[in-house]
């Protein structure tokens, strides 16, 4: 499933050594590239392809939704939490 993104960075893994990718889409989620540690040269050029593309493989991608974001209300992670609360989960 393909998945309309805005921009794409490079981050660094302290504890690998290397380097990853995070993607971001209009509402907030932000996207990391699943079991990839790359050097930094092949990140960017990844990066950069991602960005130009604007677009990722919800497949290999995995998602965090923030909190305050658009995404957070929209996948209605509030009521998860209510939720999550209320049975103690929390």
């Amino acid at each position: 499933m393909k998945w309309k993104i805005d921009s794409a960075n490079v981050w660094y893994d302290e504890a690998a050594k290397n380097f990853g990718v995070t993607a971001r889409d209009a509402q907030g989620r932000i996207f990391y590239l699943m079991n990839v540690a790359l050097p930094l040269q092949k990140a960017i050029s990844l990066s950069d392809r991602v960005r130009d593309r604007g677009e990722i493989d919800l497949n290999l991608w995995h998602v965090h939704v923030p909190y305050g974001t658009d995404a957070w209300l929209i996948d209605g992670m509030e009521q998860r939490q209510i939720e999550d609360e209320r049975e103690g989960f929390c």
